[in-house]
């Protein structure tokens, strides 16, 4: 999801807080919206009076985040400060009467919080395509030593019971291992509630295919430091588990290939191109220009979507290409922190508000090491150099990676490999691949489809098309 949402919606990724309220009359649930840059985010509070003080949990339903629970906070009166430093966020504001008013803040950020009372419980949402056991093919859980000291990669792999369709009566299996977009994500690729690498593991081993997914580097159950990885780093981690998955007992090592969604879809050519005996490529969603062509185009459409009307699309947009310009241009990430105060106080004027600060937070926002490279990579080369098929599918409604950048680019691209390649672009599907309306990353909790049957048939078709 992931997603590669960072730079317009960073401030949405709501961690865990948590309250102690003035004794009034509080308890229950309250509810508002979050405007992120035109975006807005539902955003829910419920309150429950316990016998040493309050507890309280939130939701986040476009997020797919419900009864998340709070931590602590200082309070004066009918004043509340609460910070929470893990996340780098902190929540302050006043309880009256029927409101809660008061702001969201986090990395230079500075939203309004502004709830009212609420008789509607939130609800889960449905995720009719989450697989429910017993299962028709076997789990093994693994550990995998990673590229480098203090990285170990867990995962989960699926192996085919023999009679699954399209095994040929037994083993060893054709198989891939699935890689997941930027930012931690764990096995199942987990994002607005639902799980895509779970449901895509579950179709593609009931028709006979091995799937090996795992948790990012310092996530979940795998360990290492994710903060300071970058996309090289995650195809490294690729590898070693692609390695591990084609020495295994019940796979077949010359049908053992890489799945990869959006980050994911770099990494994947990035490994085919290193290592000839990749047996085959999908890319879904994967990026095919340059980091810093492809984020200015990703901001606009999501903004656009998001109500924003053409004149502040083109501010916005003038103002994207200057920090991603300079960040890219920088000599690495410390370069970036380090003239953020000059170049906001620069270009101030640009900002909506014309406050340095805010604009200052903005730049920080890309001064870490995986957007200084995300910024300065360009998927080409990787793309003309795969050592075997690619499946290369997008979505027409899409908003993050867009097919119409990206489908033509990777195709110009592949056409150079040599090698066999199909570049598809599903019209109604978003960046999850998911049958969408409207392709905004807000509606992916709405939508109960977790991943397009159409779509996971395309990608089981190619791979055992491949014998």
């Amino acid at each position: 999801m992931n997603t590669l949402l960072k730079f317009l919606i960073a401030a949405t990724v709501l961690m865990a807080l948590s309250f102690t309220l003035p004794a009034q009359n509080i308890a229950g649930a309250w509810a508002g919206k979050l405007d992120v840059h035109g975006t807005k985010i539902n955003f829910a509070i419920h309150f429950t009076e316990e016998s040493e003080g309050w507890s309280a949990a939130f939701d986040s339903p476009d997020q797919g985040v419900f009864g998340h629970p709070f931590g602590s906070a200082e309070v004066e009166g009918d004043r509340f400060i609460c910070r929470a430093p893990d996340a780098g966020i902190v929540v302050e504001g006043r309880c009256t009467g029927d409101e809660i008013k008061g702001e969201f803040m986090q990395g230079g950020l500075r939203i309004p919080l502004n709830l009212r009372r609420s008789d509607t419980a939130s609800a889960g949402l449905q995720r009719p395509q989450n697989p429910q056991p017993p299962f028709p093919y076997s789990t093994e859980e693994v550990e995998i030593p990673g590229p480098v000291s203090g990285v170990t990669l867990a995962g989960t792999l699926t192996v085919p019971n023999a009679e699954a369709r399209g095994s040929g009566g037994k083993g060893p299996f054709p198989a891939a291992i699935l890689v997941s977009g930027s930012g931690p994500q764990d096995r199942d690729c987990t994002v607005m509630g639902h799980k895509p690498f779970l449901v895509l593991a579950d179709c593609l081993t009931r028709a006979g295919i091995a799937v090996l997914r795992y948790d990012d580097r310092g996530t979940a159950g795998s360990a290492g430091d994710f903060s300071a990885a970058v996309t090289s780093d995650f195809a490294d981690d690729a590898e070693a588990v692609w390695a591990f998955l084609r020495e295994h007992s019940a796979t077949d090592p010359d049908r053992t290939g890489v799945i990869g969604l959006s980050e994911g879809g770099i990494v994947g050519p990035m490994l085919s191109a290193r290592r000839p005996e990749v047996a085959f490529t999908v890319m879904l969603a994967g990026p095919a220009v340059r980091g810093s062509a492809l984020l200015p185009e990703q901001n606009e459409a999501i903004g656009r979507a998001s109500g924003l009307a053409e004149e502040q699309l083109r501010a916005a947009r003038r103002l994207n290409e200057l920090i991603y310009d300079y960040a890219e241009n920088a000599e690495n990430a410390e370069a970036v922190r380090a003239g953020a105060a000059a170049f906001a106080d620069e270009h101030a004027a640009l900002y909506a508000d014309g406050s340095a600060d805010q604009l200052k937070a903005l730049i920080l926002e890309a001064a870490t090491p995986w957007v200084h490279a995300f910024l300065r990579h360009d998927p080409q080369p990787d793309l003309a150099s795969v050592n075997g098929p690619v499946l290369a599918l997008y979505g027409g409604k899409d908003l993050q990676i867009l097919s119409g950048q990206n489908a033509p680019a990777a195709e110009a691209a592949l056409a150079k490999s040599g090698q066999k390649f199909t570049v598809k672009v599903f019209p109604d599907c978003n960046h999850l691949f998911q049958t969408a309306e409207t392709g905004a990353p807000a509606e992916y909790s709405r939508i109960e489809e977790t991943m397009s049957p159409e779509v996971m048939a395309e990608i089981r078709d190619f791979i055992f098309s491949l014998r």
